[in-house]
């Protein structure tokens, strides 16, 4: 697995063959946050595609820290140890050029640099300058067969499990 640790707008233009990728803080890894990411990864390998997950290292709407369920170190190790098929973990530092990238402009950037086809969410996803970017953005960019929708468990978020 490569770890990538850098702003948005700064991602180089990944060497490989067509991804796949996820996106979302996954601030602990609970079983919905598994589920999808495992998902990327089979896709990758059935597909020879090439697995990203992206995260962030702050919350976006407010670019504050958060309370995490699991530490960066903790996190790190859990994807070294318990997703050794993953081929990148791009880590996003959380800096006012993201927050102000438009939703056509993170799609440039995931098509353009991070060779992405397919795409792997929760049904509850939104992206780019104040959330705009919606999943109907991701079908009319990557076809609906390419958008690999997850309904939401609402027994199941990290929010409920911090408020514990």
């Amino acid at each position: 697995m490569i770890y990538i640790n850098d702003s948005f707008n700064k991602l180089k233009k990944l060497n490989t063959k067509k991804a796949i990728i996820t996106i979302g803080n996954f601030d602990g890894f609970h079983i919905f946050h598994q589920k999808i990411i495992n998902t990327v990864i089979t896709i990758a390998q059935q597909e020879n595609l090439t697995s990203i997950v992206m995260s962030f290292d702050k919350k976006i709407k407010d670019n504050k820290t958060f309370n995490t369920l699991a530490t960066k170190t903790q996190k790190l190790d859990f994807i070294n140890n318990k997703l050794t098929d993953l081929d990148y973990f791009i880590d996003v530092k959380v800096d006012d050029n993201l927050i102000k990238t438009t939703k056509d402009q993170f799609i440039d950037v995931l098509v353009n640099k991070l060779n992405v086809v397919k795409i792997v969410e929760g049904q509850d996803f939104s992206f780019g300058y104040l959330s705009q970017g919606k999943i109907d953005d991701l079908i009319k960019t990557f076809s609906k067969e390419n958008v690999i929708i997850f309904k939401r468990d609402n027994d199941i978020s990290s929010t409920k499990i911090k408020n514990y």
